[in-house]
């Protein structure tokens, strides 16, 4: 992943009305999807100025937002002390090499899988990282034509195939899979469906 593009962005980052209704519609399927309670600790990976995570945060007990970019998190950590906010923790790492030593009830992510070159390893690391009986809520773009970003080099994938995703969950021992449309993005005079895909762990 590019943290140079992101670092540059952090700035204006929650100033764009259209990530903002995004961010908010994926918090809502997420609340719909997964029977949240203030006795659930969560991880949000790649949470970016954690927009996902200040709509999540009076849903449950804590949350642990990690990104890779170090811009992004400073804006974070900014509003975490302007706010005063005692259950979120904003921590810039690579939980490939660096994962969290803490496993949590809830994972999860907004917009950030077609940034990551090798999903499976991710999926592998996030799972990790997530207690018996947790959930990992997966928000992204359905399969598109790579228009959707332009000439931005900085992703890797195309969106995802909703059910090969969901399969992919189901081969690490997860059950209790569910897609949903969670938002639709409007750009380019096209409609970009973003999913978001629910599972528990089981073993």
């Amino acid at each position: 992943m590019r943290t140079e593009y992101f670092d540059k962005k952090s700035a204006g980052w929650d100033s764009n009305p259209i990530r903002a209704e995004m961010t908010r519609n994926i918090a809502a399927a997420i609340r719909q999807a997964v029977p949240l309670s203030e006795t659930m600790s969560a991880i949000e990976f790649g949470c970016g100025t954690g927009l996902i995570s200040r709509e999540l945060l009076p849903h449950l007990k804590k949350i642990r937002a990690i990104d890779f970019s170090p811009g992004m998190i400073a804006k974070l950590q900014h509003r975490i002390e302007k706010s005063g906010l005692q259950n979120l923790t904003a921590c810039c790492l690579d939980i490939f090499t660096e994962p969290p030593d803490e496993q949590v009830d809830l994972i999860f992510s907004g917009m950030v899988l077609h940034h990551i070159r090798d999903t499976a390893a991710l999926l592998d690391a996030l799972l990790l990282r997530l207690k018996p009986g947790g959930f990992i809520a997966l928000a992204d773009l359905d399969t598109e034509d790579g228009t959707f970003h332009g000439d931005f080099d900085g992703f890797l994938h195309h969106g995802f195939d909703r059910e090969r995703l969901i399969q992919e969950l189901r081969s690490r021992k997860c059950g209790k899979t569910a897609a949903r449309t969670a938002h639709i993005v409007r750009k380019n005079d096209r409609e970009y469906p973003v999913f978001l895909i629910t599972a528990q762990k089981i073993a």
